[in-house]
């Protein structure tokens, strides 16, 4: 059975939802700065800083490992945790 390369996941931002397909083999680290430039093309604005976290799982991913590593499939759900939500002042 061949090996599945990337995922179909929702991506959540502010009352955003899109629906992207992403390597399984990249980190969340090189996701972010993928993400902001495919999204920017299309006319989408990320914030300059940001994190992925995952959202319909009970899990914590380690930015550095690839998404391989981890039980995540298609329909997983990544939600954009701005700078300011991170120090917790949202």
């Amino acid at each position: 059975m061949e090996k599945q390369t990337a995922i179909n996941i929702g991506l959540h931002y502010e009352e955003n939802v899109i629906d992207l397909r992403i390597p399984n083999r990249v980190t969340l680290e090189r996701l972010v700065p993928l993400l902001q430039e495919a999204l920017s093309i299309m006319n989408f604005s990320l914030p300059e800083k940001f994190s992925l976290e995952l959202i319909n799982k009970p899990i914590k991913i380690n930015q550095q490992l690839p998404l391989t590593n981890y039980p995540i499939s298609d329909g997983d759900q990544l939600y954009v945790r701005t700078e300011k939500e991170n120090d917790g002042t949202k």
